[in-house]
């Protein structure tokens, strides 16, 4: 069984954190274009006061994305997006493919209903709510008594989000209370928190929770069901994920798919029950250059190495949508 941390769950939650007010992503986008002083950036975002967003630009300063230019005042020299600040831009840039990509309602990542939908993804990841109905569809009761801390009215009040979000689905229940369940809406955001824990990783100084193993086995739990790789293409594939040292237990968790006429037709925590006809293993940031990057030169694979290949192809292309060149 998957071992799943208890909340709260800090992974690819703080870069989030920091796009969810519209005046930081307002601000980021504006330095993207040029350097401004304070009061170019007030006049270029329409406000009527520089208050908020002195507090705004010392709030993104904190967190290494923006910095004053020169040796001038911050109260009259104008202000720089940094490299960290570049790179999450390429965050919210995915954030929009992922909303605009919203089945049946699009969403424009200009609007903030838009950004509802993204604190009530980082509220169930922080939550592991996320977690557990990757596992499985759950009611609930179970939810409450696999997360004791949620307490029935918040665990009422975030299924609501989720489920208006479009994030979490209600299974008939036949008289009974409704099992809740991901949406493949809500799987492909895993790429969203894929990539905001790399930023934290490369930016935030080691002040972030770390991505642990079993992060990376939900991931893979996540989005495997989702893939598809060519019809010739059979066999069970078993995917390790190993921790890094400052990451806590467990130091590796496991993941296998059983593949079928180029589809998945189980995915299931753990060691499968035969032998598998591939496998994969590697640590949290060779996963990431794999999946993220189409690099997976840093991850060991044995057995079908085709398979293999194919499996580890397919998820970057659902994921982050253009297949790799030549390995």
């Amino acid at each position: 069984m998957l071992a799943i941390p208890e909340p709260p769950i800090a992974a690819g939650s703080v870069g989030l954190r920091i796009l969810q007010p519209g005046l930081n992503r307002a601000i980021l986008r504006a330095l993207s274009r040029s350097e401004m002083s304070v009061g170019a950036l007030c006049g270029h975002l329409m406000l009527e006061s520089d208050t908020t967003l002195r507090e705004q630009l010392g709030h993104l300063e904190l967190a290494g994305t923006v910095e004053p230019e020169g040796e001038a005042t911050k109260a009259r020299g104008a202000y720089r997006l940094t490299t960290a600040g570049a790179d999450l831009l390429e965050v919210m840039a995915l954030i929009g493919v992922w909303l605009t990509g919203r089945p049946r309602r699009p969403l424009s990542p200009e609007s903030e209903v838009a950004w509802h939908a993204v604190t009530a993804l980082g509220d169930g990841w922080e939550l592991s709510l996320i977690h557990h109905l990757l596992l499985r569809p759950r009611t609930k009761a179970e939810l409450l008594a696999a997360i004791p801390v949620l307490g029935a009215g918040k665990a009422k009040r975030i299924l609501r989000r989720l489920r208006g979000a479009g994030l979490v689905t209600a299974l008939d229940g036949a008289g009974r209370a409704p099992r809740f369940a991901l949406t493949a809406w809500a799987r492909r955001a895993i790429a969203i928190l894929a990539i905001t824990a790399r930023w934290e990783g490369r930016h935030l100084n080691g002040t972030a929770e770390p991505v642990s193993a079993s992060h990376g086995a939900v991931a893979l739990l996540a989005t495997l069901p989702l893939i598809r790789v060519p019809d010739s293409a059979s066999g069970t594939c078993a995917f390790t994920v190993e921790g890094d040292p400052g990451a806590g237990p467990p130091r590796a968790c496991a993941v296998w798919a059983a593949f079928d006429g180029g589809r998945v037709v189980a995915c299931r925590s753990g060691t499968s029950a035969a032998s598998p006809d591939a496998w994969v293993r590697g640590g949290v940031e060779a996963w990431l250059r794999a999946v993220i990057d189409a690099h997976p030169t840093a991850l060991h694979l044995a057995g079908d190495v085709g398979l293999a290949e194919r499996a580890l192809d397919a998820l970057h292309a659902e994921l982050f949508g253009s297949p790799p060149g030549p390995h």
